[in-house]
């Protein structure tokens, strides 16, 4: 069981005065319960069922005569669900709600399209919401893998404006790696039922001892981002380049040095072809000024890319096991955005008491001009959360 409390201030933006267009919440506290079931049926078959109840309550402020002062957001879902056969010692299929995730970096892994969260916005409460895949993995040696997916059905979820309508796909993944896992290279294909194939691959080096280089990329033709779009039929946002036989490609490069203390440093410069430019930010907000509608928002947003923009440098750096009995823990991680210098920050701090409870406080914060790139939404957001486990 765990509780969250978070605490935030809006922007003020152009887009969102005095937040009457967004309606973001202040305040936003929750309780969640996350039971994990485990079992087996002799040494080959294996179950994982993962249940959630999440209880939230938040409070927001404004003038608007239909604004939601106060809110329930209460729910029941299964995050994870699957079963595990092994039907050999190279052969193994995992079919049902799953989390499946790879690439080296840590800001954002562009070859995985099953998978988008960004590494900026993980805490320790965060979870993965787990979708419906048909996985098998065949290992015929240690150091290579073939890995089929297949994504079928979805998995229950509201799903956001830019993917509102779901789409049948598939993967195949292959990764070759050296005797030690350190050194390893991954390709990825992927395909959609009505969208065009996705090539990515990524890479992982050792340099030398705790100091490595690695990348992680896709391209694909067109892109399947949302635009501003004008026409006779007003303003609007549109998949309007999905067409264009152009390359796009979304790429992470990066650089990691883990101390003999444990300290961990990353630096990372992500380039994506498909996000906004500067003067597309500019279009995108006339269009809010001319249709103000709830899907245009989200779409203002969320248009489909990782990132709101196209050149980013992050960093981070994590100190664990620190202070009384080594319980502490701290992250501190940065994303800088290249065309309009606005930034955005977090820090963490985590610590365990005895075996069972878990305590984190951390804070979010953005600066630079408003209306840029990662000057939306919130100012700055702080958080507690407390986890009790047994």
């Amino acid at each position: 069981m765990q509780g969250t409390v978070t605490k935030s201030e809006v922007i003020s933006e152009q887009t969102n005065p005095d937040n009457q267009v967004y309606q973001l919440p202040h305040t936003i506290v929750s309780t969640e319960l996350r039971p994990e079931l485990k079992g087996s049926y002799g040494s080959r078959v294996r179950t994982v069922l993962r249940p959630r109840l999440v209880l939230e309550e938040s409070f927001r402020q404004g003038t608007m005569p239909d604004y939601e002062q106060r809110a329930n957001k209460n729910k029941i879902f299964v995050n994870e669900a699957h079963i595990t056969i092994d039907h050999s010692p190279a052969l193994q299929s995992t079919t049902g709600l799953q989390n499946f995730q790879w690439g080296p970096a840590e800001l954002a892994s562009p070859s995985n399209p099953l998978f988008r969260e960004l590494g900026l916005d993980k805490s320790y409460s965060y979870e993965t919401r787990g979708k419906a895949l048909v996985r098998i993995n065949y290992s015929p040696h240690p150091q290579f893998s073939v890995i089929t997916i297949v994504e079928p059905v979805q998995n229950g979820e509201e799903r956001p404006a830019w993917d509102r309508h779901f789409q049948q796909r598939g993967l195949i993944k292959t990764e070759l790696s050296d005797s030690t896992q350190t050194n390893y290279l991954g390709l990825v294909v992927t395909a959609s039922r009505n969208d065009r194939a996705q090539f990515g691959a990524y890479a992982h080096y050792e340099l030398f001892i705790g100091f490595s280089s690695y990348m992680d990329f896709s391209s694909r033709q067109g892109s399947a981002v949302y635009f501003a779009n004008f026409d006779e039929q007003g303003a609007s946002f549109r998949q309007n380049r999905q067409q264009l036989t152009r390359w796009e490609t979304s790429l992470v490069a990066g650089l990691r040095y883990v101390a003999e203390n444990g300290w961990d440093y990353r630096l990372e410069a992500m380039r994506d072809d498909n996000a906004w430019t500067l003067d597309d930010r500019l279009s995108a907000r006339s269009v809010l000024a001319l249709a103000p509608t709830r899907a245009n928002l989200q779409l203002y947003l969320q248009p489909g890319s990782l990132l709101p923009g196209q050149k980013f440098i992050y960093s981070s750096l994590r100190i664990p096991n620190w202070g009384p009995r080594d319980s502490l823990s701290l992250s501190l991680r940065t994303l800088h955005s290249e065309a309009d210098h606005t930034a955005r920050g977090f820090a963490s701090l985590d610590s365990f008491i005895g075996n069972h409870f878990v305590m984190s406080a951390g804070m979010t914060s953005s600066w630079g001009r408003l209306n840029g790139e990662l000057t939306q939404a919130y100012r700055w957001s702080s958080f507690l959360f407390g986890s009790w486990s047994w």
